[in-house]
């Protein structure tokens, strides 16, 4: 509720959402069930509002997140099984007992799917996190539990390993790669977590200010999730606030959805998420939100619009897409960097590693910065498949440094006659040329070729 108290959480504004793309509800923040919520309250509670109407408008998946089981995660008064006073619960059947009761208060509400579990756990919650992960999963072994954690970022060593401790055995603090890849195997080890995502917000008011760590990140998510059998979830920047006065993440344009969109996809993503919840809910003193899909005055944005379009043309080919599994991932650079230099795209603080060499793809030439290409494959019909993204950013277009971000390149495919090209939700068979393909793409957009032979 906003504005004076108008609230948009209604069924018109869900089929909104639905009609945009979207087939899951989120019960977040406001819509949180508070920790101190029964069987008598529930009635009042925003989350069962979200629920009815977003069932209503005939979305069939809806995921809760319930304050209960935060408490318990950061539950720091004693143990949270043991047999000292101030423990939490005295065994685990009496745990389970009353995890159990509490989800009892909607297991059975219409459209009912999962959990949502606390929002970016450090290490030291881990330990919590896994005992009340696997207590819900024991009470309803079918539910879906969905965990975001952390990215890697420099100044987070210590939410993602005891350093001390590292140094002590290595003789040397970690680098953020060997710290962040030690938190998600923990977290996937200690919570046996089917899923995995972490959310990144890489697009800023300055090209050259973006988040430098954003593919290496993925690769490491990804790299975590190949290790322990994991699905591999993100969150979306598709929000941009202002923070102390300045403008900290910008308004996400259609490119920048699509290369996000591209990128997860090269990586193998099977869930993507958006933030598309008002402005006015998570503002504070210093930070508000701007640029939301549907605006404080309900109205849609452009980027509701452009985030409609690429759901649209992505679920035309997603079928095809879910039967190829990642491989490896690779950036190629021009002979020359026109804005900024490689640690834009391979990081500093994380950086990506690329020496990965696609197995069919050869002699890749561009005429401009950074090319993303990354290789799935489909074992059952011994098909790879390969996802050709142009990495620049879409703002390096607006300041000058360069005149535009097209790039042209061009790929060979020796002894193949053809390639299935999905382009933006369009199929098209496209002939060779003695093994060479070349097209044009702007900045995040992206083809996915699947090499062919003539029998």
């Amino acid at each position: 509720p906003m504005n004076g108290g108008t609230d948009f959480r209604t069924v018109e504004y869900f089929k909104e959402y639905k009609e945009a793309g979207f087939n899951i509800a989120f019960a977040r923040y406001d819509s949180a069930l508070p920790a101190s919520a029964t069987k008598e309250t529930w009635q009042d509670t925003g989350t069962k509002v979200v629920c009815d109407v977003a069932y209503e408008a005939g979305l069939r998946k809806i995921l809760i997140t319930d304050l209960y089981f935060d408490e318990l995660i950061r539950y720091t008064s004693g143990k949270l099984i043991g047999s000292e006073e101030e423990d939490r619960y005295a065994t685990q059947d009496e745990m389970d007992a009353d995890i159990a009761e509490r989800l009892s208060i909607y297991k059975d509400v219409p459209g009912f799917y999962g959990v949502i579990m606390i929002d970016e756990p450090k290490y030291p919650d881990f330990d919590n996190y896994a005992l009340v992960a696997k207590s819900v999963k024991r009470a309803l072994p079918d539910v879906f539990l969905y965990h975001n954690l952390f990215y890697g970022f420099q100044s987070g060593l210590s939410y993602y390993t005891d350093v001390d401790k590292w140094e002590q055995e290595n003789g040397r603090k970690p680098t953020l790669t060997e710290a962040f890849n030690d938190y998600l195997c923990s977290f996937l080890e200690k919570t046996g977590a089917e899923n995995l995502a972490i959310d990144i917000y890489p697009f800023c008011d300055l090209p050259e200010e973006r988040v430098k760590e954003f593919f290496s990140n993925i690769q490491v998510l990804r790299n975590a999730c190949d290790t322990y059998g994991a699905e591999l979830s993100f969150t979306f920047q598709s929000i941009s606030y202002i923070r102390n006065g300045a403008l900290s993440k910008r308004t996400v344009n259609r490119s920048d959805l699509w290369m996000q969109m591209n990128t997860l996809l090269g990586f193998g993503a099977t869930s993507l998420q958006y933030y598309t919840y008002f402005p006015h809910p998570s503002n504070t003193s210093t930070s508000f939100n701007v640029g939301n899909m549907i605006d404080s005055d309900g109205n849609k944005t452009n980027v509701y619009y452009d985030a409609k379009a690429v759901n649209e043309a992505v679920r035309k080919f997603d079928e095809i897409l879910l039967h190829y599994d990642f491989q490896g991932a690779k950036i190629y650079f021009a002979p020359s960097i026109k804005n900024g230099a490689a640690d834009n795209y391979l990081g500093s603080t994380m950086q990506f590693d690329n020496s990965f060499n696609p197995k069919l793809l050869t002699n890749f030439k561009q005429d401009n910065d950074a090319m993303l290409v990354t290789e799935l494959k489909d074992e059952q019909n011994d098909l790879y498949m390969y996802m050709v993204m142009n990495a620049i950013d879409s703002l390096f277009a607006q300041y000058g440094g360069m005149a535009n971000t097209e790039c042209t390149f061009t790929a060979e495919f020796e002894g193949y006659d053809y390639v299935a090209e999905l382009d933006c939700g369009e199929l098209r068979y496209v002939k060779l040329d003695n093994g060479k393909y070349t097209k044009s793409l702007s900045s995040g957009y992206a083809v996915y070729l699947i090499p062919l032979k003539v029998q």
